[in-house]
């Protein structure tokens, strides 16, 4: 799964990108930028965000790693921590 993917589960759970940059101590501008990964989560704030929507804290933070690495060999190290949760909130939402 993708950053977006993390924060659009975030924030159909919260009602909106706007209340979900609320429940994770930011402003929407910054949220939405990593929702377009044009910028990560601080790291606080992906960990907040993977318990809010009871994902692995792992795969979110390589998520959102992933979104705007450009390195190939850090980009191979975050794509091997990246696994999909086995029982979350966000795959209920998906199915």
């Amino acid at each position: 799964m993708e950053l977006r993917d993390y924060i659009e589960a975030g924030a159909k759970k919260a009602g909106s990108v706007a209340a979900l940059a609320r429940l994770l101590g930011m402003v929407q501008q910054p949220m939405n930028e990593a929702k377009h990964h044009r910028r990560p989560l601080p790291l606080d704030a992906a960990i907040k965000l993977a318990d809010y929507i009871e994902a692995d804290r792992i795969a979110v933070i390589s998520a959102n790693e992933l979104a705007t690495e450009k390195k190939e060999e850090k980009r191979e190290f975050w794509s091997h921590l990246l696994a999909a949760p086995k029982h979350s909130y966000i795959r209920q939402m998906m199915n």
